[in-house]
């Protein structure tokens, strides 16, 4: 097994320099001028805003920019804020925990609801109940995350008053965006549990389980739904590693701070050093992720074994 991480994890190091100059590339091409944007409100010259360009080495070519990035990132150091001169690292870890926070909590309640949901709507398969979850899937799937917080805000903080509509402090805080977040990768989950756990349970397995007496739970939980869960596991992966880069939706418009927002903010003044630190750290927790469910694979089908 730590021969297949040890591979996995040199497979990454060419992703990673991808994402680099990807995202290098992109942010580049955003129009605007930091260093103007810098001295802006204090109304300088065109003479201060050059001289601030080579303080901060923006009039260097693209590829010794890039080579300069590259030869502190590869020490460790992801560069400093243009506009606070703060640390990146410093930066995302300060608003790392809020976000790390929002996803855990959004896809827990995703799993929870959309396995209950896709195992009910496999048992009562062509059912009224199974037409209506699947009903409810696909409202899930289709409606914009923004349009669904503006109708949880107006519903709940506006109509009834009983939760804020938005920033941080309590737990009742955390609701609005949990939902916000979940539903869309609950309705996700839901379909794929159902279309598994249909094709799971005309296997002849099933009837044989069924023919020994054991009850209709056991035959369901034991043995159609674990054996229906390697599909489901890797969405589920897919959609944290969603939910940890789409937060910058469900920040912004629940005023939270996390580092969705900051990337927000950070495109809009075109801070360079911000957006590729965060970008990249959300590409490391999405290839983490993805290796915890190609390992989660073993302990779920015992004969999958890595070499």
């Amino acid at each position: 097994m730590w021969q297949y991480i040890f591979r996995r994890v040199l497979v990454c190091i060419p992703v990673l320099f991808g994402i680099t100059l990807l995202v290098f590339g992109m942010v580049h091409l955003i129009p605007g001028d930091p260093a103007a944007t810098i001295l802006a409100q204090s109304g300088a010259k065109p003479e201060a805003v050059a001289t601030l360009r080579t303080q901060l080495g923006l009039d260097l070519p693209l590829t010794q920019q890039y080579a300069n990035y590259m030869r502190g990132l590869l020490r460790g150091d992801l560069g400093s804020s243009l506009f606070t001169y703060r640390p990146v690292t410093e930066i995302i870890g300060q608003n790392m925990r809020s976000t790390l926070a929002l996803a855990l909590d959004a896809i827990l309640l995703a799993i929870v609801l959309g396995v209950t949901l896709g195992v009910l709507a496999a048992v009562f398969h062509d059912s009224w109940s199974d037409n209506l979850l699947m009903s409810l899937a696909v409202i899930g799937v289709s409606m914009p995350s923004f349009w669904l917080a503006l109708l949880l805000i107006l519903l709940f903080s506006v109509g009834l008053g009983w939760l804020p509509s938005g920033g941080e402090g309590t737990w009742k805080h955390m609701i609005l965006p949990t939902l916000v977040l979940g539903f869309n990768a609950a309705a996700v989950i839901a379909r794929l549990v159902r279309s598994s756990m249909l094709e799971v349970l005309r296997q002849e397995y099933i009837v044989t389980a069924r023919a020994k007496g054991l009850t209709e739970t056991i035959v369901i939980v034991r043995h159609a739904l674990r054996n229906s869960l390697i599909p489901v596991v890797t969405v589920i992966g897919l959609q944290f590693g969603f939910l940890f880069g789409g937060t910058v939706v469900t920040e912004t418009v629940f005023a939270r701070q996390g580092l969705g927002r900051v990337a927000v903010d950070a495109i809009l003044y075109k801070d360079l050093p911000v957006v590729q630190g965060i970008v990249l750290f959300v590409a490391v927790i999405y290839m983490l992720v993805n290796l915890v469910v190609d390992l989660c694979y073993a302990f779920i089908d015992p004969r999958i074994r890595y070499g």
